[in-house]
């Protein structure tokens, strides 16, 4: 291809513009930093379709965007000349049994992006509802082997995924100059919160992410 991939980007959990807290988790972080890594390939031609919202009103507003892709959707794809619609989770996914009869004759390829509970949500419409939706992309990205298993228990063909995890920015992370005067400064932070006191020697775990 002597052209730039064009990818149309869709997704309904993105935060408000400039205001990256006001919707927060795995979900809406993955979709916030693959939309800005798509945006700077130089091989990739982006387009989108995002919802942006506060935590607060996104459930209430997925429904109505969800409805307005059925039809701003394979005009887009048509008046863009799309060669890849990418879901950012089975939420938006999830049209792609209505969408693929609308795409006839396009060229264009679904692809998604399952992060976990959007695969595994113990919901039976929902869990009738997946294995269709799986069925009607080209492509499938997991996040991990474990959502990839998710995957193929609902009846992926194993050929049309490829597990992609979670990148991290490593320049956000700079490494710790001194490690005895971090931990002394985190024993000192647990104790000004109320936290039992810990022995100097004690062993530190850390957990990431949202429980």
């Amino acid at each position: 291809m002597n052209r730039p991939l064009r990818i149309l980007f869709v997704s309904h959990s993105l935060p408000l513009p400039d205001q990256p807290l006001s919707n927060l988790g795995g979900m809406q972080r993955l979709a916030l930093e693959t939309r800005a890594s798509l945006a700077a390939h130089p091989g990739v031609q982006l387009g989108e379709l995002v919802l942006e919202s506060s935590a607060r009103w996104t459930g209430a507003r997925t429904a109505p965007f969800l409805a307005r892709l059925l039809w701003r959707l394979p005009r887009k794809v048509r008046e863009d000349s799309i060669d890849v619609v990418l879901f950012s989770s089975i939420v938006t996914a999830s049209l792609a049994p209505v969408l693929r009869p609308r795409l006839a004759g396009t060229g264009a390829l679904l692809a998604a992006t399952p992060v976990g509970r959007d695969l595994t949500l113990p919901n039976p419409l929902h869990q009738r509802l997946v294995p269709h939706v799986l069925r009607a992309l080209d492509l499938v990205l997991p996040i991990s082997r474990a959502t990839g298993e998710e995957c193929l228990a609902r009846g992926l063909s194993p050929e049309r995924m490829r597990i992609v995890p979670c990148g991290v920015d490593v320049e956000r992370f700079p490494p710790v100059a001194d490690r005895g005067a971090a931990r002394r400064e985190l024993l000192a932070a647990l104790a000004a919160s109320g936290e039992p006191p810990l022995p100097p020697d004690a062993l530190l775990l850390c957990s990431v992410g949202r429980h």
